[in-house]
């Protein structure tokens, strides 16, 4: 690598877009994103509302999880980098472990657009079929 260079790992949210890309013209949008991650940040009312709100998610989901979990664990995490193929990270929010599930992970999503913050209703009117059947089955 030439001297004064940086390598840039693709990020879970990036990997699909790269993959997906032309490799001998991929899109400059995404090459900036991936290249110059602090010039590029999204600064929208969505990501702004996830910024002021994200710990409080967390720890909303950590005490409900506590009430029906033997044993709940929540740890904050950060970086997580594939040894095989180091290009590829992910970063979860969260690692999470306990008695009757064992070990798991979470990322926390902004829910801006759920109308008056009724996240019951949208969650239960939007989710498709066979996913209302996993989280009832677990």
């Amino acid at each position: 690598m030439a001297p004064g260079t940086v390598k840039r790992a693709i990020g879970a949210s990036s990997s699909r877009a790269a993959s997906r890309s032309n490799f001998s013209q991929p899109p400059q949008s995404l090459i900036k994103t991936i290249c110059y991650p602090s010039v590029f940040k999204v600064n929208t009312k969505a990501t702004r509302h996830w910024c002021k709100h994200e710990d409080d998610a967390i720890r909303a989901y950590e005490n409900e999880m506590k009430k029906t979990h033997s044993k709940f664990t929540l740890t904050r995490c950060g970086l997580f980098v594939n040894e095989k193929h180091p290009f590829l990270h992910a970063t979860p929010d969260f690692l999470t472990l306990c008695d009757c599930c064992g070990l798991g992970c979470g990322e926390v999503k902004c829910p801006i657009c759920i109308e008056n913050c009724d996240f019951e209703s949208t969650f239960w009117k939007t989710m498709p079929a066979w996913k209302k059947w996993m989280v009832c089955s677990v």
